[in-house]
């Protein structure tokens, strides 16, 4: 879900990993003629470039604090004893 400036509220937004890397999927219906249209959607170029990139930068920032958690319950002791830990491993 995306909120824009507190004023309008999208549900639905998926981030999907294409060929060309990840890219949003809007919210969108199937038509009677098979094909998919979005419910919404920005309206220029400049807006879409902007949305995703705000989109993918929360994802990304997600998956960081995700990271960081996890690496903090599998390596308690080291850190409070200021060990370093070695990720991926």
């Amino acid at each position: 879900s995306v909120n824009v400036y507190g004023d309008f509220a999208v549900r639905g937004i998926k981030i999907m990993e294409g060929s060309k890397g990840l890219f949003i999927s809007m919210p969108s219906y199937k038509a009677g003629n098979g094909e998919y249209k979005d419910i919404c959607f920005p309206c220029t170029k400049e807006a879409k470039a902007e949305f995703d990139k705000a989109v993918l930068g929360a994802y990304q920032q997600a998956l960081t604090q995700g990271q960081t958690a996890a690496q903090k319950q599998e390596f308690p002791a080291q850190q409070e004893q200021g060990q370093p830990v070695m990720g991926g491993m």
